[in-house]
Formats: structure tokens, C-alpha cells, sequence
């Protein structure tokens, strides 16, 4: 560690003393039976580059999806409806609050690749079009993230859906169905 690291940390420290900071090693990972899901439908599994195409500039001229280029890969992000407007954020994350519980979430489409979500450290559950029974990885509360975490991505050939999942609970009720997309 260099000085302005150990600074940087000791600062953290000082102003957060009740928060543990917790590395990726600390945190638990687990199927859990409430997080199974079914991804039956294999839309994914049938585009390919022409409807790649038609996909992406549906979702162009779609106000509910935002388009994006990041690192050489175009993908589109799900926008919600913000005091009766559909509104972007900074990285696509959207929080609600139901009986003063924090639930948070993000849909993207991204094309030709996955677009992934941060550091892989055996947290994504990955799934092929079709699936009819997932055992979704759950991410257990962690420092800055409260609650269940989880991170699905759903690989076609050309499309990839990918959803986060953040909820006081185990089960992802947002994760699946597809009616969740549209």
C-alpha cells in the first residue's frame, strides 16, 4: 500500500467506525432454494445479426432505453419512471423503497457481448435462453450493499440480458419473468 492509500483508508476509518469493511473473500455467495428462476423463454437464442440489428434501433428510438457505448461494446439501458418521466442515471442503477426497504436494479441489453459487472469474483450467474430451472448466485449483505444481491446475465448469440438484483429478501422476484423488460 502506498501513503495516500493508507491515508485514504485510515480516513475511512475515522468517519465510518460502525461500518466493517468487509473484502470479497468475507462475503457469502450461496444458491439458495427461494432464489431459483426460470429463464424458458429462448428468444435470446434466435437473434442473430440481422434482428441484432432491428433490436438495437427499436431500443434507439424506445424513450424507455437509453443507448450506451462503453469500452468498444453498445449496449442499452432500461430507464424507470421518475416523477412521471423516464430518467437515466450515472451506471443505470435505480433504488426504490417499499416499507422503508432498499431494492435496487438494472436491465441492460448488451450487443455481441456481455457487459458484466465489475470485478467477476463468482458472483454472476450465468444462463443459456431456455433454461428452465436456475439457481441464481445470491451475494449475502456487505459493506455498501445492503440486503440480497445478484447479478444474471442471459447470453444469446448476439444479445445479452443482463439484470441486477438487490432486495431485503432471497427471492428475485424482479430477476424473472421477462414481463420485467418490456
Amino acid at each position: 500500500m502506498n501513503r495516500q492509500q493508507v491515508i485514504l483508508l485510515l480516513l475511512v476509518l475515522v468517519f465510518f467506525p460502525g461500518c466493517p469493511l468487509q473484502s470479497a473473500e468475507e462475503r457469502t455467495l450461496s444458491l439458495p432454494a427461494e432464489s431459483h428462476i426460470t429463464c424458458a423463454d429462448d428468444i435470446l437464442a434466435n437473434y442473430d445479426g440481422e434482428l441484432r440489428d432491428v433490436l438495437f434501433r427499436y431500443l434507439a428510438g424506445n424513450p424507455r432505453w437509453e443507448i450506451r457505448e462503453e469500452r468498444g461494446l453498445k449496449y442499452a439501458v432500461r430507464l424507470e419512471q421518475m416523477e412521471g418521466k423516464y430518467e437515466t442515471t450515472l451506471n443505470g442503477f435505480y433504488s426504490t423503497y417499499d416499507q422503508e426497504e432498499l431494492r435496487q436494479t438494472r436491465v441492460i441489453l448488451a450487443f455481441d457481448r456481455p457487459y458484466g459487472f465489475g470485478r467477476e469474483r463468482g458472483n454472476i450467474t450465468r444462463v443459456v435462453p431456455g433454461t428452465k430451472d436456475v439457481s441464481v448466485i445470491v451475494e449475502s449483505n456487505s459493506f455498501g450493499t445492503p440486503g440480497h444481491s445478484s447479478y444474471t446475465i442471459i447470453s444469446g448469440p448476439t444479445v445479452n440480458l443482463e439484470i441486477y438484483d438487490q432486495a431485503p429478501i432471497l427471492e428475485r422476484k424482479w430477476t424473472c419473468p421477462v414481463e420485467n423488460i418490456s
